[in-house]
């Protein structure tokens, strides 16, 4: 039980049904408020949650997060028990060199197939001298192929623990 009467049992398993190489996001409407973020980012770390990427856009009157986080399930329990509006959706996380090249490496066989992204976000790991590219696709089967047949392997769920501890 993580509190608030929840079980501790995860909802979503990365290596079960659905996509094989998709992380679970979390997408959370906030206000424009000062302190709103700073609340929200409580919420989280008073449940030993620990956030992995986070992307943050201005829509009008108020503010889309989106987050990559270590326990997707009681995150998402807290945050809903705690008043927020939250969507779990799935993204493609690429792990890349960084360098220039990695990006239009990825994008050029998915632009060549006419498969278009959404929206996409990165994020660091300095240890490994890597980054991570996470990606909303519409045609996830199609990219995923398209993906791998380029010779890139996505990141899973499972995978997050091993690139941050």
């Amino acid at each position: 039980d993580i509190g608030l009467g929840i079980p501790a049992e995860p909802l979503f398993r990365s290596r079960s049904k659905g996509l094989q190489m998709s992380i679970k996001q979390i997408r959370i409407t906030v206000g424009n408020e000062s302190g709103t973020l700073m609340e929200l980012t409580k919420v989280l770390a008073d449940h030993d949650i620990e956030l992995r990427a986070m992307n943050l856009v201005d829509i009008k009157d108020v503010r889309s997060l989106r987050i990559i986080v270590d326990d997707v399930y009681t995150a998402n329990m807290v945050l809903k028990a705690a008043g927020y509006d939250t969507v779990i959706r799935p993204v493609i996380v690429l792990e890349l060199e960084d360098t220039p090249e990695s990006l239009p490496a990825f994008l050029a066989p998915l632009a060549a197939e006419g498969i278009t992204l959404k929206y996409g976000y990165s994020f660091l790991e300095n240890r490994q001298k890597r980054f991570y590219f996470a990606m909303r696709i519409e045609d996830y089967e199609r990219a995923e192929k398209v993906l791998i047949d380029a010779g890139f392997k996505p990141i899973m769920q499972d995978d997050l623990h091993r690139i941050f501890f």
